[in-house]
């Protein structure tokens, strides 16, 4: 496809996501937009507001987006420290399959409410986006502040303590880790 009918192809996918979601065209001949999109009731992201840059590839429709959550979110498909989107095993995806790529990171349907995956993820809401605290949740701030008193910053602390199912000396030894292998 020419560079010229790869941008509208762009423009006319993008026409119709405007129908559906809020973008931001951030900047139209690079193909980059923002979306906004808001955690769905009945998952641990309800009451979060999540922007996400994404930015097409000069081939498209062919090929596949960078996306980028730039709200923390604490999800399986997502980098928990770059906020980058993995793939399954998807090779193209236009306009409107990304948004519905991205709109359905957020509608887990799978979890159980107790589980430690959505304990995780109501407090990376609570957090980072926005969300209403919940009873659980000054409880593992307390956690938080645990660690960071170790001398850790604080997203650091949340990512390990997240990785380690919110086990203080687990997420300290973790992070020692990391820092003995860096230097």
């Amino acid at each position: 496809m020419s560079g010229n009918d790869s941008h509208r192809s762009f423009l006319q996918d993008l026409k119709i996501a405007h129908d559906v979601y809020t973008i931001e065209v951030v900047d139209e001949d690079s193909k980059k937009i923002t979306l906004h999109l808001a955690g769905p009731a009945g998952t641990p992201y309800v009451g979060g507001v999540y922007e996400v840059d994404i930015k097409f590839p000069a081939t498209y429709p062919d090929g596949l987006p960078e996306i980028v959550f730039n709200v923390p979110i604490w999800n399986a498909a997502v980098e928990p420290s770059t906020g980058r989107v993995s793939f399954n095993n998807e090779t193209n995806l236009n306009v409107g399959q990304t948004l519905n790529y991205v709109d359905d990171l957020l509608k887990v349907l799978d979890f159980e409410d107790d589980s430690e995956f959505a304990k995780t993820a109501r407090f990376w809401s609570a957090e980072f986006a926005g969300a209403m605290g919940y009873p659980e949740y000054n409880i593992l701030v307390a956690k938080v502040r645990k660690v960071e008193e170790m001398g850790f910053p604080t997203k650091d602390a949340i990512i390990a303590l997240s990785e380690c199912d919110w086990k203080v000396e687990d997420a300290a030894v973790q992070l020692i880790d990391q820092a003995s292998t860096e230097c």
